[in-house]
């Protein structure tokens, strides 16, 4: 099981996102990592927290 932070400084900059297509993908990735446990690729940055690409 993996646990999912967005922060609210991810938030702010998904907000101000202009590009709609990017903001559904980004979105999409996240709520199926949250689902469906699939990771994709990802690049560990330490203390078990991973950076999704």
């Amino acid at each position: 099981m993996y646990f999912i932070e967005k922060t609210e400084e991810f938030d702010k900059w998904l907000q101000k996102l202009k590009d709609l297509k990017a903001k559904a993908k980004i979105l999409f990735r996240i709520q199926k990592l949250e689902n469906d446990e699939h990771i994709g690729d990802c690049k560990p940055v330490g203390d078990g927290i991973s950076e999704l690409k």
